[in-house]
């Protein structure tokens, strides 16, 4: 005769609440008007009003895309099994 035994469930913790995007740049919200937010074409991870805020973050963001670009690679070519190319 065998026996089940169950594992204890952790609670279900609700998700916080996704705060409304703001640009990067000058810290402005969504307008009433729906403002879209452009996203930083290359790691995606932050949002711009527009062009002009984000030449004139660039700077500041350059390091950080970077390195959010290399560690989404870097999982990529794990969870596939691959090496990163020498060079």
């Amino acid at each position: 005769m065998s026996t089940v035994t169950e594992t204890p469930q952790k609670p279900a913790v609700a998700a916080a609440p996704e705060a409304p995007p703001t640009c990067a740049s000058c810290g402005a919200g969504p307008a009433a008007g729906g403002t879209t937010f452009k996203k930083c074409s290359r790691c995606k991870s932050v949002r711009y009003c527009g062009r002009d805020c984000q030449q004139a973050h660039f700077a500041d963001h350059k390091v950080e895309c970077k390195a959010v670009v290399a560690e989404r690679v870097a999982k990529v070519l794990e969870a596939t099994g691959q090496e990163k190319a020498a060079g």
